[in-house]
């Protein structure tokens, strides 16, 4: 009976690793899932705040586009409401996302031919990290004083095969610039959601020179 006991026991143990090696992996994820949550939670806030403030600015000079604009913002929040589970969405109704935020952006600019979206290629049913390409135009929004003649945001997004590559270049506005306490919170959460969602697949690169701030990504689907 001893013997019988020893070798039961002795089974647990070898069965141990094992079960140690599933709960790794399952804390493993469970603690990516989590990490992912908290980094697109801090996105969120700050479109909607910066979307109020260009309504309210719209309402206080009785803009005849503020109807279309409040429009715009539900449809922004409709989506952000479907999609805050989600950590890919599709990159057609990301588009459609920025596209409504550049309409509410547009109405309070005095060039508003100095923001510009450009898509290029097919979209069929690429994927990208939810929220992410409104996050680069924040960034570029934040650092840009665009209100001013001769600043320029220009996005491009180029779709070619199985790769989607964007381009996000603004100027630099050197006296607000000096003002800003950036903690460069925004590009280390991409960064860090794109290491957890394309670990091998994404090459993101960000270059300053001169007086323009440029990001390039790029995703491959195969």
């Amino acid at each position: 009976i001893s013997a019988g006991r020893i070798t039961s026991n002795a089974g647990a143990l070898e069965h141990k690793p094992a079960t140690s090696t599933i709960n790794c992996t399952e804390l493993k994820e469970l603690t990516s899932v989590n990490e992912l949550k908290s980094l697109r939670s801090q996105v969120s806030p700050h479109f909607l705040f910066n979307s109020l403030n260009t309504i309210y600015g719209l309402s206080i000079k009785k803009a005849p586009e503020t109807p279309e604009s409040i429009l715009s913002l539900s449809q922004i929040l409709r989506y952000n409401l479907e999609q805050s589970t989600e950590e890919l969405a599709s990159l057609r109704n990301e588009v459609d996302y920025v596209k409504d935020y550049i309409h509410l952006q547009k109405a309070r600019l005095d060039f508003p031919d100095q923001l510009r979206l450009v898509v290029l290629g097919e979209i069929t049913n690429q994927k990208v990290p939810t929220l992410m390409i409104i996050e680069f135009l924040e960034n570029a929004l934040k650092h840009g004083n665009i209100q001013s003649e001769g600043a320029f945001i220009y996005m491009k997004i180029t779709i070619d095969n199985d790769v989607m590559e964007m381009i996000c270049s603004n100027s630099i506005d050197i006296e607000r610039e000096h003002k800003l306490d950036s903690t460069g919170i925004g590009l280390n959460n991409i960064r860090k959601r794109l290491e957890l969602l394309f670990p091998s697949n994404h090459n993101l690169v960000v270059n300053k020179k001169n007086h323009e701030f440029i990001v390039e990504l790029r995703l491959n689907y195969v």
